[in-house]
């Protein structure tokens, strides 16, 4: 999302001096600061006054011009989730703690820095400030690299956070409120994100429409159903990653990119960017990681096949192998620019193919094994899907895990819908094996 967000220009508010903000974010990067929410009275460099939410330090900053900050003491590292954040200003209050409050995931956040307005302070400039969802309030860099529904603003009304969002009865987990009821007041919004064609559009019924700057992707991947993606906190070497997680880059031998989710059953695919290139044995790996019995990333619990050029006279083409060694077989086939490739594993076998075409005759619906098959070393473990670089010949790969997109291109097959997996999740270039299921929450059970 780097480079990518939403403005709107605020007029008279309900209130300046009430107001709340409610938004599911999930970042894709750490390091750099995020913003998530401004109001800047200006737009300038130096706006004479401010609001705003941003990440810094992985922790969540929420800073306002003159007296008010808070800062919290948990860092939030986890790419593969999503945090709940609301935010409520009211300074009509007499205990100055309640004049601001921060809610992460339902509950009030632990905060480390703590300052707070005087009472009754109002937010100057309002009318005719600019409201922005990704970018900083002078109005250049720190854009929210990652994923944002659900975002709310409220004029007039301070709710707590469980007007936004309820702990699920069976699973515990804290989950949005799809409708919530609320009054939104004159610059209230309610972004929904639902309509790919038009992610600034609001839904509260004010018509406070964004307008969309840089070209945003809309994604299956939500609070409700988070899907794989690859997993830059992995400890064995680092591959760089951009567009959410789901497409690595790497320029040493060895880089490991470790999927999020994993599956007993899953299929997922993969798109090259552009050929392997360089020197021998130079390509992409792509296969599965075995989590539950070696969690400690070794090169036993892998199982792969391989995209190269002239390894040597047996793996001419594309290979497989597990561990540290490669079986003597080839497919025949060489992997060019624009190749999608495809990886399912059920019932303990592991099974790839390009293109649409399972590898040696391989069937994964009716567990045909064709004329080679991989034996996973555990048939109930949990594999996570796999990324390597041999050498340094991989310099671009593009992971669809079911949210319907090689890197920012959508998924245009089955006219335009793409294909689901057995239990209706993902969205796919071919169609995933009977009996394979996207990597996501919604499948976890199955």
């Amino acid at each position: 999302m780097a480079s990518t967000y939403l403005t709107k220009t605020l007029t008279t508010p309900t209130s300046d001096k009430i107001f709340t903000f409610s938004a599911w974010v999930k970042r894709s990067a750490l390091g750099s600061e995020g913003y998530v929410f401004t109001i800047g009275s200006n737009g300038g460099s130096s706006p004479s006054h401010y609001y705003s939410i941003r990440y810094a330090n992985e922790k969540i900053y929420v800073q306002r011009s003159g007296t008010g900050q808070l800062i919290t003491n948990a860092v939030y590292r986890d790419l593969s989730a999503w945090y709940h954040i609301v935010l409520t200003n009211d300074t009509t209050q007499a205990t100055d703690s309640n004049r601001i409050k921060l809610y992460v995931n339902g509950e009030l956040a632990s905060l480390g820095t703590a300052t707070y307005p005087s009472q009754n302070t109002i937010l100057d400039g309002i009318n005719g400030a600019r409201c922005a969802l990704g970018l900083t309030y002078s109005g250049t860099g720190n854009y929210f690299d990652g994923l944002m529904t659900h975002i709310h603003f409220i004029d007039g009304t301070a709710y707590d956070a469980d007007t936004f969002g309820e702990t699920d009865a069976t699973t515990g987990i804290w989950k949005p409120k799809t409708a919530p009821s609320v009054t939104y007041g004159t610059n209230g919004f309610f972004l929904k994100g639902e309509n790919s064609g038009a992610l600034g559009t609001d839904s509260s019924g004010n018509g406070n429409n964004f307008t969309v700057n840089g070209t945003p992707t809309q994604t299956v991947d939500t609070p409700s159903n988070v899907f794989c993606v690859l997993n830059p906190l992995q400890s064995i070497a680092h591959p760089s990653y951009t567009n959410g997680n789901t497409k690595c880059g790497s320029s040493s031998d060895n880089d490991r990119a470790i999927g999020t989710i994993p599956s007993q059953s899953g299929y997922y695919e993969v798109k090259l960017v552009q050929a392997p290139v360089g020197g021998s044995g130079s390509g992409l790996i792509w296969g599965v990681y075995d989590v539950s019995n070696n969690p400690a990333l070794t090169l036993a619990s892998q199982r792969w096949f391989k995209t190269n050029y002239g390894y040597d006279t047996h793996y001419a083409t594309i290979n497989f192998g597990e561990g540290n060694s490669w079986e003597n077989q080839t497919t025949g086939l060489t992997a060019s620019a624009g190749d999608i490739l495809m990886m399912a594993w059920k019932n303990g076998k592991l099974y790839a193919g390009y293109n649409g075409t399972w590898f040696f005759g391989a069937n994964p619906s009716t567990d045909t094994d064709g004329s080679v098959q991989m034996l996973l070393a555990d048939a109930n473990a949990y594999q996570a899907p796999l990324g390597r670089s041999n050498l340094s010949g991989l310099t671009n790969a593009e992971f669809n895990f079911g949210n319907g997109f090689f890197g920012t291109t959508a998924v245009t097959t089955n006219s335009g819908s793409g294909y689901s997996d057995s239990n209706g999740e993902g969205i796919f270039n071919y169609q995933p094996p009977t009996g394979t299921y996207a990597c996501c929450t919604k499948n976890l059970n199955t």
